[in-house]
């Protein structure tokens, strides 16, 4: 016999990531669609799909706006990593190299997962209603651009590259958390193999940023286009 209630996580991930301004109608509406004898298969490839087309059509429809929320993440990022990341993490690759330089290690990585948490709320700032579509486009961009990097060998130097692991990436923000990580679990006898730092940073990249852009706490938009808690 059918089940009457939808995969939970299925209906979470919907809840909290579509992007449509009809969000809580497309949720009735599949809701109501599972009840009538539909799988659990067919209601995680519909909340997946109406994930990916609601946030597809959202930018499509504010390129300006994505392109604004765009930048200023990238300032924020730019000014740490440019003028004050370099200066901060090579108080983390001074001499003596354990336990002394550790302290300033987890003090630069806190201040990395700080600016981080703060382009991405800057990029639901400057969005308005449509915050959910432009963070996850900023994560996107992050997050997909490191693959592509690595395989097309792309070099990029920066000052904020610290030994040296993952170079290539610097300007990113997978590249601290990566970096940070690794240095950290190898000052404990602990290191991560580059491919195993790349996805842990990239986890933390991804949670640090849809927390600070306010996705999971799922606001709603407000007539006047003001942000208020989803009750």
């Amino acid at each position: 016999m059918q089940a009457t209630q939808p995969p939970k996580l299925a209906r979470w991930l919907l809840h909290q990531f579509g992007c449509s301004p009809n969000n809580d109608a497309v949720i009735g509406d599949l809701d109501e669609r599972y009840r009538q004898d539909r799988s659990r298969m067919w209601y995680w490839s519909q909340v997946l799909t109406a994930i990916v087309i609601s946030f597809v059509q959202e930018v499509s429809a504010h390129k300006l706006l994505a392109m604004r929320a765009l930048i200023a993440g990238w300032l924020v990022k730019t000014v740490w990593l440019g003028l004050l990341a370099s200066s901060v993490f090579g108080l983390a690759t001074a001499p003596p190299k354990y336990s002394v330089r550790l302290v300033p290690l987890l003090i630069a990585s806190a201040m990395s997962i700080a600016v981080c948490a703060m382009s991405a709320w800057l990029v639901s700032r400057v969005s308005g209603p449509h915050y959910q579509a432009m963070v996850l486009l900023y994560l996107a961009i992050e997050l997909l651009t490191v693959p592509i990097i690595i395989n097309l060998r792309i070099s990029v130097p920066f000052p904020a590259v610290i030994v040296g692991y993952y170079g290539p990436i610097a300007f990113l923000w997978p590249q601290p958390f990566a970096t940070y990580l690794n240095l950290a679990l190898m000052n404990l006898g602990y290191p991560l193999s580059p491919v195993a730092a790349l996805w842990c940073g990239s986890i933390l990249t991804a949670v640090t940023t849809l927390i600070a852009g306010r996705v999971v706490r799922n606001p709603t938009a407000l007539p006047d286009g003001s942000i208020a808690k989803r009750a």
